[in-house]
């Protein structure tokens, strides 16, 4: 009987890395369903409810919000006000479902007041990253369940310092390639969207 040993190799953490206490996990959720100028959406709101149950119960994150049909106003506050509700050594999940648009190249994030032809209230990518930049948490994970949210992945997350890159990481994963269209899940007769 062959067996297979896997042996993970540690790379070496400076001594002030290692000292640092781990910190706590946290959560912000957006979930946008309905939408003032949009076609409406079926599963945004269930989706951030459901998962942050999940995360919240079966992982021991503490949720920070969970906003729903939010504003693009509110939106952005939420993100910038991460910065000061998270510690260096924090861990922090954002979770964004609802629309997205991709418009000349780049990608955006649709809150529910967002215009149909009017970029002016969508959210670009260059923003939530500036954002996620400015976010002291050591790690930091978005998870975009939009339509071409794959573009947000493409953009860099550049961090202030070199030094910071060894300790600070900024995940992104997304529904869908920077080009592709996501779609609602497809319903059985007689089921019922929650």
């Amino acid at each position: 009987e062959k067996s297979i040993t896997l042996v993970r190799k540690e790379e070496a953490v400076p001594e002030e890395v290692a000292a640092e206490e781990r910190g706590g996990y946290y959560a912000l959720f957006i979930g946008n369903s309905e939408y003032q100028h949009w076609r409406d959406l079926d599963t945004p709101r269930y989706d951030v409810e459901s998962v942050s149950r999940i995360l919240q119960d079966g992982y021991n994150f503490t949720i920070r919000k969970i906003m729903v049909d939010s504003s693009h106003k509110d939106i952005l506050k939420a993100l910038n006000e991460q910065r000061n509700q998270v510690a260096p050594g924090d861990s922090l999940l954002i979770y964004y479902s609802g629309h997205g648009v991709l418009h000349k190249g780049k990608g955006y994030w649709v809150p529910a007041d967002g215009y149909l032809d009017d970029p002016a209230k969508w959210i670009p990518n260059v923003d939530i990253n500036r954002a996620l930049r400015r976010i002291p948490a050591r790690h930091v994970i978005v998870v975009a369940d939009s339509c071409y949210s794959g573009t947000l992945a493409q953009e860099k997350f550049v961090l202030r310092e070199q030094k910071d890159a060894f300790r600070r990481s900024r995940t992104a994963m997304s529904a869908g390639s920077g080009d592709e269209v996501v779609l609602e899940p497809v319903l059985a007769e007689g089921e019922k969207d929650n």
